[in-house]
Order: structure tokens, then sequence, then C-alpha cells
């Protein structure tokens, strides 16, 4: 049964987690293994869009369309996503090796590596302070301005 009272219910779960701290640092790393083995085997299985090279340690997943990026996949085992949401993302992107992907995208600031999904992410998340809302929220707002500026340019 649930505490009613939130600081009887944080002291139960600090006190949890003296006593399973191993166990509960066990389960995170094992988690975090078999997120990173999934995207493993999808980027091996797909291969590289352009040169089909199936090395998955020079593949890396590239969004089509940065706008719809909720995250960054290759970061994603890391960051504590969950398997549904990976594999919902995966959808949207593109597995490419980065010789092929600085070729085909020059112009890219992905492709010199000025900018990381990291940096990308960190961007987002100081303009999702700067708009004063939830992440989820500020990037639908975003999702609109693009899309109401790309039919206003076609008119």
């Amino acid at each position: 049964m649930p505490c009613k009272d939130r600081d009887q219910a944080r002291e139960y779960n600090k006190k949890w987690y003296r006593a399973n701290v191993k166990k509960r640092i066990t389960t995170i790393r094992d988690w975090k293994l078999r997120q990173k083995a999934l995207l493993l085997e999808v980027k091996s299985k797909a291969g590289c869009e352009s040169c089909r090279t199936h090395d998955p340690s020079k593949l890396r997943f590239y969004h089509r369309d940065l706008v719809q990026a909720a995250f960054d996949l290759n970061q994603a085992h890391d960051d504590g996503v969950s398997k549904a949401r990976i594999l919902n993302e995966i959808k949207i992107c593109g597995v490419w090796c980065r010789r092929c992907f600085s070729t085909a995208h020059p112009d890219d600031p992905r492709a010199s590596g000025r900018m990381s999904g990291r940096t990308f992410q960190a961007r987002n998340r100081e303009l999702v302070k700067a708009l004063g809302m939830s992440y989820g929220k500020a990037c639908n707002r975003l999702r609109r301005m693009v899309l109401f500026n790309v039919v206003r340019l076609a008119n």
C-alpha cells in the first residue's frame, strides 16, 4: 500500500535503496546493456543506407527530419529511454556510416561533428526553458510553427 505522506514515502525509498543498492546498480547496468544490444542489432541488420556496411561500430542513427527528433538514438541506452520509445524513434531515422553521411549531406552540422545529438538535445532543453513549458508541449509547438512556415512559404 502506498504511503500517503510524501516524506514518509521518501524515507521508505531511501531505506529500500540503501538495503538494495548493489542489486539496483546491477539491474540498471543490465538494462542499459540490453538497450545497447538492441541498438547494435538494429544497426547491424539495417546497414548503411549508402554503402551497405553492416559493422555496427561504424554506423550511427541520423534523424531524417530534426524537427521530429525526440532524443539522440545513439545515446538512448545511457539516457534511460524505454524500448518502445527507441523502436518508435528508429522508424523516423536512417542508418548511415559517418563517411557516407558527410558525403551525402555536406551542409548538415552533424556530418562534420559540429553538432552532436547531445548538443541538439541541449539546445532543445534551452528552448524549452525559454518557452516555459514541458518538453512535449514545446516540441509540438515547434512542429506546428515549422509546418505553418512551410505552408506559408509554399503559398
